[in-house]
């Protein structure tokens, strides 16, 4: 019986070092995408900061850091993929998140070409509009899947009316905010507050619901 329970502890235990690995791999992914696409490939970032001779070589560093980060995160979802039994659950959650992302760009686009034809707004305005619903609308959207994908890996219902999601909905929604107010007012910090938020919501959520609820149970 000791030997049984030993045995068991082992196993947690490796789990848990596996699912540590794993998230730190995750995070490098994220981080190097980031760094890659926030930073390296941004021109306001680049025009800002950056000698014109030196773009190019930045511009290569991004995007190999983009590819690094990409091939990571892809190596991190077929293991997920692996390990979560409701597959089918899985891959018709991605599916309706890239229509609802498709359906999304056509609406706002809509809305867009509507107030240009319809208002005095000027172009930048109106794509400046367009990019700030967008931002939040897919930001939100990236969330609900992941904190979906999440309940599929523990076996547990999705409930969008608990307070838990709601609370985590409503923390990404105003760190989104913060993040474009910060964009809008001063470009150039607001890529590096943009990238911020992004780490932040994308790990965030991923150790609350996979470490801190292990500690709490």
């Amino acid at each position: 019986m000791q030997k049984k329970q030993i045995g068991l502890k082992l196993i947690r235990i490796l789990e848990s070092t596996k699912a540590t690995q794993y998230f730190i791999l995750y995070t490098i992914g994220l981080l190097s995408y980031g760094i890659g696409s926030s930073l390296f490939l941004n021109n306001v970032f680049l025009e800002t900061i950056v000698i014109k001779s030196d773009r190019v070589t930045l511009k290569f560093v991004g995007a190999l850091c983009v590819l690094i980060g990409i091939g990571i995160l892809l190596f991190i979802v077929y293991q997920y993929y692996k390990k979560v039994s409701l597959k089918q659950k899985m891959i018709k959650a991605i599916q309706n998140y890239i229509l609802l992302v498709f359906v999304m760009g056509l609406i706002i686009g809509g809305i867009g070409k509507l107030i240009v034809a319809f208002t005095n707004r000027d172009y930048d305005w109106v794509k400046q509009f367009i990019w700030i619903l967008t931002t939040l609308m897919q930001g939100e959207l990236r969330f609900i899947l992941i904190y979906y994908c999440l309940t599929l890996y523990k076996d547990q219902k999705f409930d969008w009316k608990s307070k838990g999601f709601f609370k985590l909905l409503l923390g990404v929604c105003l760190l989104l905010g913060l993040s474009i107010l910060c964009r809008l007012l001063y470009p150039l910090l607001g890529t590096v507050v943009m990238f911020i938020t992004d780490m932040i919501m994308m790990t965030g959520i991923v150790y609350f619901e996979l470490f801190n609820q292990k500690k709490e149970n």
